[in-house]
């Protein structure tokens, strides 16, 4: 499964490093960018719903999801199109073929995709979590950990954003597990979702945001 995703990120990054060249290049005519996009933005979709269903999270059986069905989005696909997007334009720098008059830009695009990058560090960590009141099941879609809820000492929000910190101890140390909590549930600001509250709950710690 792991070798299947990496080959279809791999076609998706590609893809859209085509659709970017395509439409700001000035030595192609109207018809062959049309074409070109096309074709390649069909691929960019084949391989992103190809990525998706790979990585659509499995039912546990008396286990209940409370990331987000959406994390591979944050985790894998932003990344790969800031990514993409700083090499395209960086190349462009390099070879001196940016489209635009005033390089200032490109450079500046470039600041610009590292800093998104930077922020999705962040995302790129998340896990899937399952839980019940006796266990906690962590994946990062392609292995599978699993510890008992007694090992989990804090569950809190990272600043303001929805971004959930859940910490575990035991034996060998310390672990950190960040996880973005289902969409559906943070849609009104700091409150609280269903779903931590619950895991706090089992661990009897129920009183931060």
């Amino acid at each position: 499964m792991k070798k299947k995703f990496i080959i279809s990120i791999i076609i998706f990054a590609i893809s859209f490093a085509v659709i970017i060249f395509t439409i700001f290049s000035s030595h192609l005519n109207f018809k062959t960018v049309q074409i070109i996009t096309f074709i390649s933005l069909a691929i960019l979709l084949l391989s992103f719903i190809y990525g998706q269903i790979i990585l659509y999270p499995k039912k546990i059986k008396e286990y209940k999801l409370i990331s987000s069905r959406l994390t591979s989005i944050f985790k894998f696909y932003l990344p790969t199109i800031f990514i993409t997007c700083f090499f395209t334009n960086t190349s462009w720098i390099i070879l001196n073929i940016f489209p635009g008059k005033d390089i200032t830009l490109a450079y500046a695009l470039d600041i610009l995709f590292i800093a998104w990058f930077v922020l999705e560090i962040r995302h790129m960590k998340s896990k899937l979590i399952y839980i019940n009141k006796k266990h906690i099941i962590v994946s990062n879609y392609f292995s599978i950990n699993e510890y008992s809820i007694h090992e989990v000492s804090e569950v809190n929000r990272f600043f303001i954003i929805n971004i959930y910190t859940i910490t575990i101890e035991n034996e060998t140390g310390i672990n950190k597990l960040i996880f973005l909590p289902k969409f559906a549930e943070t849609t009104i600001p700091f409150i609280t979702p269903e779903s931590i509250k619950i895991l706090r709950s089992y661990i009897g710690k129920n009183d931060k945001l």
